[in-house]
């Protein structure tokens, strides 16, 4: 029955690759380095925590600047994102950006290629854009694009949409520089690295690099401290995957209990009278925990939580590179850079 329907996507998604393959469409470049992230399957394959990992290594180097579509926003067109915006007029990836990086420009706009000179416009002197999820935006072309895959499913073994989850056929994975396999294993072989790079079979222009999420200490939304001993985990999410979350927790020994969301959720009232519901039925030692994109989305019930007497625990995450990589990956993005601010000056 959803043979027709991914036909049709298939036809759709491959003509338009196609005019701009052929330049029928014609694709914008810009002279400073842009910096591209995106996926070919739908859902979480941790593009959010790429970017945070390169405003970490290289925005005290390098004056830079991300540029997102705003995901799920309720606004159009253009918009700086400031610390104080709203996540449901900005989204709330580009918000968790700005939080985390309040001296880095975040800018929204549908069109990329009317956004980057707004951007500019706005903030002169930026030295390189970083374009979260525009591996489909074709309209404009980044110097350095950067796929990312999720170890659990990888776009190799995924269907177009709706049989699967790809946004587009998987031979496509051909326009990347570099490939990213994300939520791997922390003990993950060579031997099984291996098997994974002759699947996913690289053109030699591309390089392939793998990742595990590296989960860091727990921060409680109203500051307060973390219980010396907690048994079980109540995991409240709205993103594509909480699994690897799971994963971590049941690592040490925690049982864990799920209250699950769409991606991008937008909380409301009645999901914490859900939430109230299931935590008092619930052992007495377990804390609530989420992740930093939801926690977003459930700042405005702060005060409802300390009415409440119930703690959020917010759990971030970044990526961690496997085989000792992290350096050779981080001196191909700063070589491009540099390269391509000294090309244009």
């Amino acid at each position: 029955m959803l043979a027709l329907p991914a036909f049709v996507f298939w036809c759709i998604t491959e003509l338009r690759n196609y005019f701009f393959d052929k330049k029928v469409i014609k694709r914008v470049t810009f002279q400073l380095p842009l910096i591209g992230i995106g996926n070919l399957n739908m859902g979480g394959t941790g593009k959010s925590p790429l970017v945070e990992w390169l405003l970490e290594n290289f925005s005290h180097e390098f004056k830079m600047a991300v540029l997102s579509r705003g995901y799920g926003r309720k606004s159009r067109g253009f918009q700086v994102v400031e610390t104080t915006s709203n996540y449901k007029q900005s989204g709330d990836e580009p918000l968790l950006f700005k939080w985390k990086f309040p001296q880095v420009p975040v800018c929204l706009s549908e069109d990329r290629v009317v956004g980057v000179p707004m951007l500019l416009g706005e903030f002169p002197e930026t030295e390189a854009i970083i374009l979260d999820d525009v591996f489909q935006h074709r309209a404009i072309k980044p110097g350095l694009m950067l796929l990312t895959t999720e170890y659990e499913n990888l776009f190799t073994r995924d269907s177009i949409f709706p049989l699967g989850w790809l946004r587009e056929d998987k031979k496509n994975y051909h326009r990347a520089d570099i490939i990213l396999v994300t939520k791997c294993p922390e003990n993950l072989s060579q031997q099984e690295a291996d098997k994974i790079r002759n699947e996913i079979n690289p053109f030699p222009y591309q390089q392939l690099y793998f990742t595990a999420f590296e989960y860091g200490q727990l921060n409680e939304l109203n500051n307060q401290p973390l219980p010396e001993k907690y048994s079980n985990v109540l995991l409240l999410t709205g993103i594509a995957n909480a699994k690897p979350l799971q994963t971590f927790f049941e690592k040490f020994g925690k049982t864990v209990f799920e209250m699950n969301f769409a991606d991008h959720h937008s909380f409301s009232k009645y999901n914490l009278e859900q939430l109230h519901e299931m935590k008092i039925n619930l052992p007495p030692d377990t804390i609530i925990v989420t992740t930093e994109k939801d926690a977003v989305r459930l700042i405005e019930f702060k005060e409802w939580f300390v009415q409440n007497k119930f703690q959020l625990f917010i759990q971030p995450v970044r990526h961690h590179f496997l085989f000792n990589a992290a350096q050779e990956f981080s001196n191909n993005i700063r070589t491009f850079i540099q390269a391509t601010t000294e090309k244009n000056s």
